[in-house]
């Protein structure tokens, strides 16, 4: 399921990556996260994207549609966490590889099991898990804090 959703009218929508390759439970886990995704009122769709355990970031693996494409998602993801002042680097860390049939070492992109990407008309507008300060954003708790102020707009919207 990679279709992309396009953002239109300033509406926000999500993405949610789900590792393909995950500890036992964790399937469980991200069954539950896409559903709260859908039902938490603040996205006008919600896409899922299976995401490999790792991704290197150059040969064939990272050339290949599917791969470069997800290569760049994760550049503009990168990209917004910068300017958001927040740290992806723990849940989508690069490292150096010993090269498997060359002798180049590689970069390779892990993936954690579950990750949450909105959109706005602005492109990229949140990515966790991420680190704030002191704080871990988890998919959870952004998506807890999306359903506080969606029912907080319609509250204020109905009286």
């Amino acid at each position: 399921m990679n279709r992309q959703l396009t953002v239109e009218d300033g509406g926000r929508t999500a993405e949610l990556w789900v590792r393909a390759d995950v500890p036992g439970g964790a399937d469980d886990r991200q069954e539950r996260l896409h559903e709260r995704a859908r039902e938490v009122g603040a996205f006008e769709g919600v896409s899922t994207r299976l995401v490999p355990n790792r991704l290197s970031l150059s040969g064939l693996p990272a050339e290949s549609p599917s791969g470069a494409a997800l290569r760049d998602l994760v550049v503009d993801a990168r990209r917004w966490a910068a300017n958001a002042g927040v740290d992806l680097d723990p849940y989508l860390p690069i490292a150096d590889e010993p090269p498997l049939a060359s002798t180049e070492p590689r970069r390779v992109l892990t993936f954690p099991s579950v990750t949450l990407l909105e959109r706005d008309a602005d492109g990229i507008a949140s990515v966790v898990p991420h680190v704030d300060g002191d704080r871990v954003v988890s998919v959870e708790s952004r998506l807890e804090a999306l359903s506080s102020t969606a029912e907080r707009e319609v509250v204020t919207t109905e009286s």
